[in-house]
Parts: C-alpha cells; structure tokens; sequence
C-alpha cells in the first residue's frame, strides 16, 4: 500500500466533540474521512487490533509506567512534591528567593530541584529532605497495581515508589 501523505490532519473543531476521523484500513491510516457514526465501528477494530494483540500475546511487548498509578494510590505528583520541598526549606530557615515561586507557576520542576540542591549544600542533603516526602498520603486502596501485575508483558515503571514489587510479593496468583 502507498504511503499516505495527510497535509491537514485536523478535522475537528477544538471546543467541540470530534464527528470526523480518518479512516484505517486494515495495513495503516488512510486519507479517506468517516463521520462519526462509523468512526464507533472503526474504533473497535483499531482497539483490538490483531497485530497489537498478537504481539503482546508474543511476549515481546513492555509497558512504562509513569507516575499516574503512583497518585492513584496516594503518592505526591512532581507539583506537589516540589511545592512540599519548598515549603520543607522555608521551615527549615533556609534562604529561599522568588525563583521557586517562578519555577512552581512555570512547572520547572528540575529548576526547583536544582536551586534546592543549591540553596541546602548538596545532593545528600536534599535527597535526604526529599526522601521524607515520599511516601503515600494516605492509604488510598487501588485496583491499578493488581491490573498492571496480570498484564501479558513486562511492566517497568518510571516513578520513584516500589509499589508494583510490594503487589507482586502480595499476589498469591502471579
């Protein structure tokens, strides 16, 4: 089939429910439009495609898993966790400048990170102010880890909890 060129992929009005897609075929996108009535038809057969399904089930397939899963279960997002560790500094008597305010409306989370690092004397030390604000808020129950530990492939996750280890160990059927 000959590669599709699309010049104008956008259909759809950005304030309103998308009604027209590109249609698939069964190799690749085409350049042919469906409205939304065959879109729902379209999308069932893109969802379980046969390829995809057919290499996951080959075991050659792998998730990265990124903070999402984390915060489900309690765990702080990079905003939260860099407003705590500057709260943390302030508290702490350190000096602290209007840069962490720019970074934390800006979301520079590794600036923030960084100046810290600075402001405090050295990477120990901040890891070691740090390492008290990981842990669960609270002891929210979550379905997320005992789905992603039945998945057909290998799991890696990129956040910096050990909760998809704890599910494993805990699991009797895996």
């Amino acid at each position: 089939m000959p590669q599709v060129v699309i010049d104008n992929p956008i259909l759809n009005s950005p304030y309103k429910e998308p009604t027209r897609h590109f249609k698939f075929s069964d190799e690749d996108i085409t350049n042919e439009i469906i409205e939304f009535p065959d879109f729902v038809w379209q999308w069932r057969r893109v969802l379980f495609d046969k390829r995809l399904i057919r290499t996951i089930n080959s075991g050659r397939c792998f998730a990265l898993i990124g903070l999402g899963s984390s915060c489900e279960v309690g765990y702080r997002s990079w905003s939260k966790l860099a407003e705590e560790t500057f709260k943390s500094l302030e508290v702490a008597s350190y000096k602290i400048d209007e840069s962490y305010e720019r970074y934390l409306s800006r979301n520079k989370y590794p600036e923030l990170f960084r100046q810290a690092e600075i402001d405090i004397g050295n990477r120990i030390s901040l890891l070691t102010l740090v390492k008290k604000l990981l842990y669960p808020d609270t002891e929210k129950p979550s379905p997320i880890y005992d789905f992603m530990i039945r998945w057909p492939f290998a799991c890696y996750p990129t956040n910096f909890d050990d909760e998809i280890l704890t599910d494993l160990i805990l699991s009797p059927s895996v």
